[in-house]
């Protein structure tokens, strides 16, 4: 990658192979739109990865064709068994570098799910002990200790007596925190929006969406963000590129 600034090679190989933390990836994404050096950049180094892959694969091709034509001659010498033993190590090897091979590739891109690469995590609501609604105050001094299954337990029966639209997202949160991504729709769908938290429900909501592979409600969800003047304009046209 001759033209590619080494400015922008470090950041771009990190975005592409996950190993960005979530607040990096949207930085990048949103520098990605308006920067058109990093975009050539960016576009640059995918063209040139996937030339490697191309002919890694046609070396490793060519190889192994190499490979089993010399077995092949070695077959009409006298000791056969050993030469059949010898192609089907050499089998075994290829098939099992094969098989590491295609493991690599699904590590490098295991956080290329929508959670894992554009949420950012809830902080929760201050906790001040001894004062205002302790029971909410419990709820979220047990969600920052990650314990989502205790938290959502305490906050379901607070709105089983007092429905509101802070202990809905919560409780959403806990979901999605949980992986239970539908449940998590259910509560982010009766955030009002008068609600402090509703544009950060209908983010979540769009993501829970797009986990779940409901991609035309999560377009829906982010082309809605994208429009008004919510805090997530900016990640929810990235995002909408990724679902085009």
């Amino acid at each position: 990658m001759a033209n590619t600034n080494k400015l922008y090679f470090d950041e771009i190989n990190d975005y592409h192979f996950g190993k960005l933390s979530p607040e990096e990836r949207l930085r990048f994404e949103a520098n990605l739109i308006i920067n058109p050096e990093l975009y050539e950049a960016y576009e640059e180094f995918k063209t040139t990865l996937a030339i490697i892959k191309a002919q890694d694969a046609q070396n490793l091709k060519n190889n192994f064709q190499l490979l089993d034509s010399k077995l092949d001659k070695e077959l009409v010498k006298p000791n056969q068994s050993v030469s059949r033993f010898i192609k089907y190590v050499a089998v075994t090897l290829f098939l099992g570098f094969l098989a590491a091979t295609v493991f690599i590739y699904i590590i490098q891109h295991k956080n290329d799910r929508p959670v894992s690469s554009y949420n950012v995590k809830e902080v929760g609501l201050p906790v001040v002990m001894g004062v205002g609604d302790s029971e909410l105050d419990n709820a979220m001094s047990a969600y920052k200790l990650n314990d989502f299954n205790r938290s959502k337990k305490m906050l379901t029966d607070i709105f089983s007596r007092k429905q509101s639209d802070t202990v809905a997202y919560f409780i959403g949160i806990d979901e999605f925190e949980l992986g239970s991504y539908s449940s998590a729709i259910k509560y982010f769908l009766k955030v009002k929006n008068r609600s402090t938290f509703y544009y950060k429900s209908q983010y979540r909501l769009g993501l829970s969406y797009w986990e779940i592979g409901e991609t035309a409600n999560a377009r829906q969800v982010f082309i809605g963000l994208k429009s008004s003047s919510s805090p997530f304009s900016v990640q929810a046209e990235i995002i909408l590129k990724k679902l085009e």
